[in-house]
């Protein structure tokens, strides 16, 4: 999980950044508005953290460019003793959660998760692809009417390559996304849990939804999208 935390007071922003990297989540910090607006466009985030808004006038048009940045990516803002005509203004100009900068740790996470949860429920509660389908409501996997049984994991590898259906992912990509509280990317466990998933997901007689890309990585798209240019008993062909 990657969180965008936009450091307006550095020296207080240390702490917290240290303290998501403890529980899991890869930070990129951000010493500006316009640093914020680069790293938007170059890094794909899940969630952006505002901390030590400094209470201006500018603040509003400030939350209303971010906005505009970041999408449908959730804004949380951290802000020290926020008056409840201030976090009115922060909401409406495109904050989706305003606390105070002395919230325990304990509350920060509940709010972050409950932000993520929600943005996924927005995106879809039923990913396809194919004749596969995920359901997050009910944490189940389907094949046709085939119910399918996956370990955590495997059920977080799965959700994460379907979001990105049709890319290819590379072996660091999808370990920092799905093995975020690692520090290093270790290419063999990817492609030992990749296995595993493959197993259940492509039973005999069934069309491979999951594929390799030789040198690159691993893609998920329907056997529809491949067209005539790959063929899977070619060993060492590439995507064109």
């Amino acid at each position: 999980m990657r969180v965008l935390l936009l450091q307006l007071a550095p020296q207080a922003n240390l702490q917290i950044n240290k303290a998501l990297q403890a529980i899991g989540y890869e930070c990129l910090p951000c010493d500006d508005i316009a640093d914020a607006v680069v790293t938007l466009a170059d890094h794909e985030c899940d969630l952006m953290i505002i901390h030590h808004l400094p209470r201006k006038e500018t603040d509003f048009r400030f939350i209303e460019i971010l906005r505009g940045a970041a999408g449908s990516i959730p804004i949380l803002v951290m802000a020290s003793t926020p008056t409840s005509s201030y976090k009115v203004g922060l909401l409406n100009s495109g904050a989706d959660d305003v606390i105070d900068t002395s919230v325990f740790f304990e509350e920060l996470c509940a709010r972050i998760h409950a932000l993520l949860r929600r943005r996924d429920w927005s995106q879809s509660a039923l990913l396809f692809c194919h004749d596969l389908q995920l359901d997050l409501y009910k944490q189940q996997v389907r094949r046709g009417n085939r119910l399918i049984r996956l370990t955590r994991r495997e059920f977080s590898l799965l959700e994460f390559m379907l979001r990105q259906r049709g890319r290819v992912l590379s072996r660091a990509t999808i370990f920092e996304h799905v093995w975020a509280s690692q520090s290093e990317c270790q290419s063999n466990v990817v492609d030992a849990y990749i296995r595993l998933l493959r197993k259940k997901i492509d039973a005999a007689g069934e069309e491979p939804i999951i594929h390799t890309v030789i040198g690159m990585g691993y893609t998920l798209r329907p056997p529809a999208d491949l067209g005539p240019v790959f063929d899977q008993s070619i060993p060492g062909q590439k995507f064109a």
